[in-house]
């Protein structure tokens, strides 16, 4: 059976493809796969450290992994997989390479700017070690469950989220945070404007967060042979979430491209469906904004008032402040370092906020970092358009994710943020291998074969 043949089956019946009694070949892949993403949303261990529980997880998890890695026989793994790996190695290494040679004393600061970059090389290694023994049905299902956790754990926090509006819960979000003083958190200056987050520290982490679940949400939607009762009471909280932490790149990101992939990848027996989500949508949104105690409502009805998006700019507007405007912070750090060191930065350790992911690598390590982090981003968007001659949704998914990237990048590291940068990679990298699994179709072009076959 051809690709184009298994996605028109997944389509029709999704899962009724899978052979009766298929396991995986290790009940352990999906213990550690609900291990990292559960420590995604864990609290702070060490809280004056800044020690959370993802880091008990997956650092020591690489470790175990490595060993192994050593004294089993080798897989074949995609050849993207390779290429992003070394080339975030080697990210990493030019930004400590820059930090050693332009610091002349130690700083605090450059100890958790150096673990942002280096937690993804660790958590590329888990989830390649996990994902390289199974096969194409296997990674399918491996998809499935890191959708449904993720949901899941995003629902929760909703509802965390809309019981603030109610009740004061610092009680328990404190643990999540750092930083016992309420005002001194990005989360409780937040607050105070009616965006309420759950567990994450700052809207941007939440909104990445919601924007990930919203696509997620809506490819499970496509998947499913009928409609599913917890599905759709998941997306409720989903879109709840997201409108409540009022973050640009949930509105502008990630409901776009949920709405858009969801389009895309339709077909006729799913269109009731997919009118019946953008109801939900309009519905949960009429009923937050008309919600008097929710007082951020009017703080999210002025970023479509005319009249302010008019006289402030848009792109000041949408971006915060980052961008559209000569005082910006972030246009001066960019100056700032085009001026003093573009070639290679200042290295780690900034006792302020890169609001920006481009920014993040240029200021860190010059246009030799920017050009390593601009070179990730292209060959991933190169390969998974090729893969769009797969025929399945799962391409259609990667693309729109890597444009998500892409976009919100603007606002913040996307790829190095706390909590949310896990559930960005975990899809990123599942979605890697599921599409290098796939066989190439007849409808691919001798190009797009041998791309496929060699795993780009």
């Amino acid at each position: 059976m051809h690709t184009a043949d298994i996605n028109k089956q997944i389509v029709s019946q999704p899962y009724a493809y899978l052979k009766r009694g298929e396991r995986s070949k290790s009940k352990g892949v999906y213990i550690i796969l609900s291990l990292i993403l559960i420590s995604a949303f864990g609290p702070y261990i060490f809280r004056n450290s800044g020690v959370r529980l993802e880091h008990l997880i997956i650092y020591p998890l690489a470790a175990i992994l490595l060993i192994r890695y050593f004294f089993h026989p080798k897989k074949a793994t995609p050849r993207i997989y390779h290429i992003i790996l070394t080339l975030w190695a080697l990210l990493i290494f030019w930004l400590i390479l820059i930090t050693y040679f332009t610091k002349d004393t130690f700083s605090f600061f450059i100890i958790p700017e150096m673990e942002n970059v280096i937690q993804p090389l660790a958590l590329m290694f888990i989830l390649g070690e996990l994902l390289k023994g199974l096969s194409f049905n296997e990674q399918l299902k491996f998809l499935k469950v890191a959708a449904w956790i993720i949901i899941i754990l995003l629902a929760l926090n909703a509802i965390l989220s809309i019981a603030t509006i109610f009740i004061d819960t610092w009680s328990i979000v404190r643990w999540f945070l750092r930083g016992d003083n309420f005002l001194e958190t990005v989360w409780g200056r937040s607050l105070t404007n009616g965006r309420y987050l759950g567990i994450f520290n700052q809207p941007f982490e939440a909104g990445l967060a919601y924007s990930v679940g919203l696509l997620l949400w809506a490819y499970l939607l496509l998947k499913q042979k009928a409609g599913s009762f917890l599905l759709s009471n998941v997306g409720i909280l989903l879109i709840a979430g997201g409108l409540l932490s009022i973050s640009k790149v949930f509105l502008l990101g990630g409901i776009p491209a949920a709405i858009l992939f969801a389009v895309w990848g339709l077909d006729t027996h799913r269109a009731k469906r997919l009118g019946g989500a953008f109801i939900l949508f309009v519905i949960v949104t009429g009923l937050l904004t008309s919600f008097r105690r929710w007082v951020g409502a009017q703080y999210l009805l002025q970023l479509f008032d005319y009249k302010r998006v008019s006289k402030v700019g848009a792109l000041s507007l949408y971006s915060g402040g980052r961008l559209g405007n000569q005082s910006s912070f972030v246009g001066h750090l960019f100056r700032l370092v085009w001026e003093v060191s573009p070639l290679v930065g200042f290295g780690f350790g900034v006792n302020f906020a890169l609001d920006n992911a481009y920014l993040e690598f240029f200021y860190q390590g010059g246009l030799i970092a920017l050009t390593i982090y601009l070179g990730i981003l292209t060959i991933l968007g190169l390969s998974f358009f090729r893969r769009l001659a797969s025929g399945l949704i799962e391409a259609k998914m990667a693309l729109l994710l890597v444009a998500l990237v892409i976009f919100a990048g603007f606002g913040a590291p996307v790829l190095t943020i706390n909590r949310s940068s896990i559930l960005v990679w975990v899809v990123l990298i599942t979605l890697m291998f599921l599409l290098w699994s796939a066989k190439p179709s007849k409808t691919m072009t001798p190009a797009d074969k041998t791309a496929g076959a060699v795993g780009i």
